[in-house]
C-alpha cells in the first residue's frame, strides 16, 4: 500500500481497516522477511517508549518522518512504495522482538507488542515519475546502523539503480560511518540536487540501452565478478585495492552467470542494459539479506559504469 508520508495522519488506512493489528501473525510464510507498510509500522512499539534506547539513536518512524520533511520542504512528494521487515540479527538484539507484558495486555500476535529493529523501505519521489521509472530514496534500518541511498527505480520490476557509493550514506560500517546530523545534511543536499542526480542516472541507463554486448564481454564481466568476490571474502587486493563491498556474493555470481547464459542463448540479452538488469534483479529484499542490498547495488552500478561507460 502506498502512503504519502506527510498525509499519513489524515488518510484512512485501508490496511488497518481490514487487518486486526492485535492478531497479526508475522512471518506466517516461514521466511525471515515479509512485506510491511508504514501504517503497520506505526502500530508497533518503539524502543524509546520505555523499552531501551533506539538502536540507532532515532526510531525508524522518526527517521522516515524527518527524511520526509527534508524532501517535502524542497517541494518534492515522497510516497512510501515498498517496505520489508526482517527477523534476522543477533539473538540478543533480533530484528523483531516481542514485549511479554504488552502481549499479555494486547495479545500474543499484537503489533502493539512488537518491536521492529530491522527494515528496508523504498520511498518514491513521484514528481520524478516517467513512463518507465521514478527516483527513489532507499532506507535500511537495522541493528548495524542506518543506510540511505538515492537512485532510480524501474516501475514494472522495482529494480533499483544506484550508481556509486557517493549516492549512499550510512551511520556505520567499513570506517565510513557518519553521524545522524551528517546523514540529514546529505539528504538535504540530495533534495536540492535531485534533478541533476536523476538526469545523470537516466543518461547512464539510456546509454546502456544503446550499447550492444558480446558474449566474450559477458564472460569477461563474470570473471571480474568472481575475482572481486574472492578478493573481498579473502581480504586480498586487486591492483593495490582491497574490495570493501562486492556487487554479488558467491551464490549471486552463480545465479547471475546462469541467468546471463540462459538469456543470451534465448536471444534476450543484447545490450548492456539487459545485462545490467540481470544484476539488479538479484538485489531484491526477499532474495538476499536486505541490509546489504543498497551498497551491493551501488557497487554494481559503479562497476558497470567504470567498465563500459567511462
Amino acid at each position: 500500500m502506498e502512503t504519502t508520508i506527510n498525509n499519513f495522519d489524515s488518510v484512512v488506512d485501508n490496511t488497518t481497516n481490514t487487518i486486526n493489528i492485535d492478531d497479526y501473525p508475522l512471518f506466517a510464510n516461514g521466511k525471515s522477511t515479509q512485506d510491511f507498510t508504514l501504517e503497520l509500522l506505526r502500530s508497533t512499539i518503539n524502543e524509546n517508549q520505555g523499552y531501551n534506547t533506539p538502536t540507532n539513536g532515532i526510531t525508524h518512524v522518526d527517521f522516515l518522518d524527518k527524511m520526509n520533511n527534508i524532501f517535502t520542504g524542497r517541494g518534492h512528494t515522497p510516497i512510501v512504495k515498498d517496505m520489508f521487515i526482517s527477523r534476522n540479527g543477533a539473538s540478543k538484539l533480533p530484528g523483531i522482538s516481542f514485549i511479554p507484558q504488552l502481549q499479555t495486555q494486547y495479545g500474543e500476535k499484537s503489533l502493539r507488542a512488537t518491536l521492529v529493529r530491522r527494515l528496508m523501505s523504498i520511498i518514491d519521489l513521484v514528481n520524478f515519475n516517467t513512463n518507465e521509472r521514478t527516483t527513489s530514496l532507499v532506507m535500511s534500518y537495522s541493528q548495524d546502523g542506518i543506510t540511505v541511498a538515492i537512485g532510480r527505480t524501474i516501475y514494472v520490476c522495482r529494480n533499483l539503480s544506484i550508481f556509486g557509493i557517493e549516492h549512499v550514506i550510512h551511520t556505520t560500517g567499513s570506517n565510513r560511518g557518519v553521524s545522524l546530523d551528517k546523514v540529514f545534511q546529505v539528504l538535504g543536499e540530495w533534495a536540492t540536487t535531485v534533478d541533476n542526480i536523476t538526469a545523470e542516472f537516466d543518461r547512464r541507463l539510456e546509454e546502456m540501452k544503446s550499447r550492444q554486448i558480446s558474449f566474450p564481454k559477458i564472460q569477461e564481466l563474470i570473471g571480474n565478478l568472481n575475482m572481486i568476490r574472492v578478493a573481498k571474502d579473502s581480504g586480498l587486493e586487486i591492483n593495490g585495492v582491497r574490495p570493501v563491498v562486492y556487487p554479488f556474493n558467491n551464490t549471486q555470481v552463480n545465479k547471475f552467470s546462469e541467468d546471463a547464459i540462459i538469456k543470451y542463448n534465448g536471444g534476450e540479452l543484447n545490450t548492456l542494459y539487459d545485462l545490467y538488469n540481470i544484476g539488479t534483479n538479484l538485489h531484491k529484499p526477499d532474495q538476499m539479506e536486505f541490509v546489504n542490498t543498497i551498497q551491493q547495488n551501488a557497487e554494481w552500478g559503479r562497476l558497470v559504469t567504470d567498465l563500459y561507460l567511462n
